[in-house]
């Protein structure tokens, strides 16, 4: 360890310098580039990233609930399991004095559907993902819980290559010393109101009577080939099929959609004829107690996981280990074993 050093901490077009003696940041100084502005500081004994970011949050939130739950890493498929699970955590209770932070809009409409007695925050402080080096802080009289650290995905992962773990739902059931038979998942609360909403919404864009939804895109797998996604549509299509395409890039594949709420969506789900779409964490929530409708779900490599392969994926993460899944519906396909002639083949024959 050096006794002085300076250190470059350069974050996009931001230029930042660190004054360390032994290793302990006396000072910070530099630019912070925010949209077209520079702005120059200056600060003697700075705080670690962590305690800025937790009182950005406690300024944002401006309420007198003691506990914090703030969702650090985590995917739709993630929080739609925290919804149903949370008000078993011993660790949160009582629930009424419980906020749950995050920076994703959707966060709002799953606790909405299957947890209305958490309270929910969107905050609009930078990302964390990386920033927090424990899971728990006592800090300005609130207790703060994080979900989930890196290092827990690592583990899980690491776990699921030794045999030591089978599944991510069961990984996160354990995380928290719950055990799954006792796990019953909530029944959605959806107003009929709303529903009468969405039909109004999308009636002069959408044939309800004969529809499929499509889901292209995932963050935590492999994109599929963009041809697949064109020549399906125009197969469904050919059959009389209407399509809505849950992607903000719809110009790519030929298509126009409304922009829809997840708990829209979920509405949706039960009058379409079938859905199809790579593994995410949406098709997880749409799948809950939808008995009537096909899914069916390609699953490719995960993106950052060396040696998660698709087949391993499939073992990893079905949807059919899922609780409230109707399992006989639900047709799992192994793009690295199938080509796509054969997937899209398959699929059409089944609808």
């Amino acid at each position: 360890m050096k006794l002085f050093e300076k250190v470059k901490i350069n974050k996009g077009k931001s230029k930042e310098r660190e004054i360390r003696v032994l290793g302990f940041p006396i000072c910070k100084y530099g630019k912070i580039c925010n949209n077209d502005t520079k702005e120059k500081y200056c600060e003697i004994f700075p705080k670690k990233d962590e305690y800025r970011i937790l009182d950005d949050i406690i300024a944002q939130t401006k309420n007198r609930k003691e506990q914090i739950f703030l969702l650090n890493r985590h995917g739709m498929g993630e929080t739609y399991i925290l919804a149903n699970i949370i008000q078993q955590i011993n660790l949160f209770q009582p629930l009424n004095n419980l906020l749950v932070i995050s920076r994703r809009e959707y966060v709002k409409d799953v606790f909405a559907m299957f947890c209305p007695s958490v309270q929910v925050q969107i905050v609009t402080t930078k990302e964390w993902h990386n920033i927090f080096s424990k899971s728990y802080y006592s800090y300005k009289g609130k207790k703060i819980h994080i979900f989930l650290l890196p290092k827990y995905f690592d583990n899980m992962y690491n776990n699921f290559f030794k045999g030591k773990e089978n599944h991510y739902f069961t990984s996160l059931l354990s995380h928290y010393s719950l055990i799954q038979e006792n796990i019953k998942f909530n029944i959605p609360i959806i107003s009929l109101n709303h529903e009468k909403k969405l039909l109004d919404k999308i009636n002069s864009t959408l044939n309800i009577k004969k529809f499929v939804i499509i889901c292209p895109e995932a963050l935590s797998a492999v994109s599929y080939s963009i041809d697949f996604w064109k020549d399906i549509i125009k197969s469904l299509k050919t059959k009389g099929y209407d399509i809505y395409i849950n992607s903000k890039n719809t110009d790519i594949y030929g298509e126009n959609s409304l922009f829809l709420t997840v708990t829209e969506l979920f509405i949706l789900a039960k009058y379409a004829s079938a859905i199809i779409g790579l593994r995410c964490g949406l098709l997880e929530v749409l799948s809950c107690h939808t008995t009537h409708t096909p899914f069916h779900i390609l699953y490719t490599p995960h993106p950052f996981r060396k040696g998660l392969t698709a087949q391993k994926y499939i073992e990893t993460h079905t949807i059919k280990k899922l609780p409230n899944v109707c399992t006989k519906n639900v047709v799992e396909y192994d793009t690295e074993k199938q080509s796509s002639k054969i997937i899209m083949k398959q699929i059409l024959k089944r609808l």
